[in-house]
């Protein structure tokens, strides 16, 4: 079995950064300007791409790159704070200009492919990955339109910024228009790519109308910041994880996940969402047959052998992987 197929842009390289700027960009939406502390350059990155970030506390988190691709000296990221969330957001929210993070990974699971032309559609906060496409087609001199949806314009991020970047934006406020449908967004769609990010019910519905409102060569392209589906706990009867390098073997116990399982043998693998849509916990699987569950992998990377252990579980009584 050969090594999983890295994330396009994958880059392992940790680093610390400061975090030089804090801007508010709407209610609830502030954006941090993270550069080196010597100014000098940073990895490189495409349209599309996250930071994984290790937060003081310790704890792993994932946000879109939103600022420009050629400015190599500094990254933009943006978040939006849920009070009730998993921390990740607050702890962003409370950092201050002068403190220092880890950057542990810089990745692309949302790549701009090319096309003839190009339907953006945000949501909310799902504007970031999408702002930096935008200005890529639109300096390649690509056809595109971006339509935005959020609450009104004090709730929405770079409203000024997107209008200002090419003719053909739509910012929708659903508090005095209504929150439009898929069937409406994709209406007489001539867009050879449709990318979209935000609210799972906006995803959702994106999806299913593809299916009848997309031709043959049109492709939706989306990014979730949440599974499309929550977690189940299950208990898989006489399960086992063999890590092959450290010849441990660990039984799976009654409501574990197979992360937790590893773990629990001692084995330190990072991880980050825990949902299985990041990527941070893949592993490689050498013998045995996975149940993916996860909502990140392409088919390609499953029988390459990688295996996010966060939610995926086995179809064998064993499963050895690369550890």
């Amino acid at each position: 079995m050969t090594a999983p197929i890295p994330p396009a842009g994958a880059t392992g390289a940790e680093f610390e950064v400061i975090v030089r700027q804090i801007r508010f960009e709407a209610d609830g939406v502030l954006s941090f300007q993270l550069e080196r502390k010597d100014r000098s350059v940073l990895p490189p990155w495409t349209p599309g791409a996250h930071l994984e970030i290790a937060l003081p506390s310790g704890i792993r988190r994932q946000y879109s790159l939103c600022g420009e691709v050629e400015d190599r000296t500094a990254y933009k990221v943006a978040t939006r704070l849920v009070p009730d969330g998993r921390g990740g957001s607050r702890e962003m929210h409370a950092l201050r200009a002068g403190d220092v993070v880890k950057i542990v990974g810089v990745r692309n699971n949302f790549e701009l492919l090319e096309a003839d032309s190009y339907l953006f559609i945000a949501g909310g906060i799902g504007i970031t990955p999408l702002l930096p496409m935008f200005r890529q087609v639109a300096a390649q001199g690509v056809s595109a339109r971006f339509v935005y949806l959020g609450r009104n314009h004090t709730h929405m991020a770079f409203v000024d910024e997107l209008s200002a970047i090419a003719p053909g934006v739509q910012v929708v406020q659903t508090d005095l228009a209504g929150i439009p449908c898929a069937r409406e967004l994709l209406a007489d769609c001539t867009a050879t790519a449709v990318y979209a990010c935000g609210p799972a019910p906006l995803l959702d519905d994106l999806e299913a109308e593809a299916v009848v409102g997309l031709g043959p060569d049109q492709a939706l392209h989306i990014e979730r910041f949440a599974p499309v589906r929550p977690a189940v706990t299950v208990s898989d009867p006489d399960r086992k994880i063999i890590c092959g390098r450290s010849g441990v073997t660990v039984s799976v116990q009654p409501g574990e996940t197979y992360l937790e399982s590893i773990r629990r043998a001692g084995i330190d693998v990072p991880s980050s969402c825990e949902m299985g849509i990041c990527g941070t916990c893949q592993v490689t699987v050498t013998a045995g047959e996975p149940d993916h569950r996860d909502e990140l992998l392409t088919e390609n990377e499953r029988r390459a052998g990688a295996f996010l252990p966060c939610v995926s579980r086995s179809l064998s009584s064993e499963l050895t992987v690369d550890l």
